[in-house]
């Protein structure tokens, strides 16, 4: 398995919040004059790669409601985005631009290139296009813009310029330049402010799910070849 046991020694100097399943480690804070939220990052334990979840806690006058999370694939030089769930009574409102710009500002911060995994949710893929993103598989299907989770679920759509809104989905997704996409986030930001709970050394190994004191992923185990 990829997935690490226990607490990886990458999250030894961050900040703790829980325990057992529920433990959860401090990255950043985003106020704004009305409200503000915190990101934490907790482990994933997905059996086919090294995995966390980004968790978005927060709300008025202080309280810590449960806002969304998203799903993490932790590479040696880079945040992959596997998928991002929004507390359903929130949605709507525009919150996952924000919390895209999130982990989009911990990733230019922690010098590490924000890509996806295979997107099939149309929602999601337009809101990646706003800032920048584009598809990599050139046969990713365009679907027009719905609330729908699964592939087999969506519309297709002819063209891009048809009337309606239309995203790719079936296809992951690449950052533009870093010029560009910092001047995306700091549109999406730029109501509040964020300030990082960690050195951005640590952000990376916390991201990333390595360094730190041994290794965070253990290695994958397999038969010993014999000695010549």
């Amino acid at each position: 398995s990829a997935s690490p046991r226990g607490a990886p020694p990458c999250l030894a100097t961050l900040e703790k919040v829980g325990k057992g399943h529920a433990a959860a480690w401090r990255l950043a804070d985003f106020r704004t004059e009305e409200t503000g939220m915190q990101a934490r990052l907790a482990l994933d334990r997905n059996p086919a790669e090294p995995c966390c979840k980004l968790m978005f806690v927060g709300g008025r006058s202080g309280q810590r409601e449960k806002l969304g999370h998203m799903l993490l694939a932790c590479d040696e030089d880079g945040s992959a985005l596997r998928g991002m769930r929004i507390r359903e009574d929130l949605r709507g409102r525009g919150l996952s631009k924000l919390l895209l710009a999130v982990w989009l500002r911990l990733c230019l911060e922690a010098g590490l290139t924000p890509r996806t995994r295979t997107i099939n949710k149309p929602l999601l893929s337009l809101s990646l296009a706003a800032f920048g993103f584009a598809p990599t598989n050139q046969r990713g299907m365009l679907v027009r813009v719905s609330a729908a989770k699964r592939a087999r679920d969506c519309v297709r759509s002819t063209s891009a310029h048809a009337p309606g809104r239309t995203a790719y989905i079936r296809t992951a997704f690449e950052a533009p330049d870093a010029a560009t996409l910092r001047a995306a986030v700091d549109r999406q930001l730029r109501h509040g402010n964020l300030e990082l709970g960690v050195p951005p050394a640590a952000l990376r190994r916390a991201l990333t799910l390595r360094g730190g004191r041994g290794a965070c992923t253990p290695k994958r185990r397999g038969r010993r070849r014999p000695l010549p």
